[in-house]
């Protein structure tokens, strides 16, 4: 099985360096909504990651907790994730890197796609448009602008190209539709 971190904190160099982040937190209620865990399972694997009085650690306060974007996906530079790999889902306990890693969901990954992005989007070598990039922020739990920030602290080099992979755990993203219609 192998691992994905999350961090609770936007990284330096965002504009929002130091904010909470809530990966943690749309994981999870995505995982709820779309029913790839039952919300008991949830509400253990919340008293898991925060303190009893977070407001994931009961029943009521999941139904109730506002969260959205939800989390659908994670993007990570490499290609080494393929569909049917198992994915260990953690957190750092405290400074990222230094600190302990506690797990907070085991997945499935369901779908995998190559992505590369410089001065445009491209996932599986097609272009995405402006609502395309959006919809892809939105299922990764971030609002656009933090998405397209996120991806501008990699290295500053001159014609520095990101590539990596979006890989998801839900059966309910598909991208395929979208880059097929480009």
């Amino acid at each position: 099985m192998r691992v994905l971190t999350f961090s609770h904190h936007f990284p330096a160099g965002h504009p929002k360096v130091g904010q909470p982040t809530g990966f943690v937190e749309k994981v999870l209620l995505g995982l709820l909504h779309s029913e790839e865990i039952t919300t008991g399972r949830c509400i253990e694997l919340a008293r898991q990651v925060f303190d009893k009085d977070h407001p994931l650690c009961s029943y009521n306060a999941i139904r109730a907790y506002v969260c959205n974007p939800l989390k659908f996906h994670t993007i990570r530079a490499g290609s080494r994730w393929k569909p049917g790999d198992m994915a260990s889902l953690r957190v750092w306990s405290g400074l990222l890197r230094r600190s302990k890693q506690i797990e907070f969901a085991q997945v499935e990954i369901k779908r995998v796609w190559e992505i590369e992005v410089s001065e445009f989007w491209f996932v599986n070598g097609h272009i995405l448009e402006y609502d395309q990039v959006v919809e892809l922020a939105k299922n990764d739990g971030l609002e656009y602008s933090d998405f397209v920030e996120w991806f501008k602290i990699h290295p500053k080099q001159k014609d520095y190209v990101f590539k990596g992979q979006v890989i998801s755990w839900s059966s309910e993203i598909n991208y395929t539709p979208l880059i097929e219609k480009v």
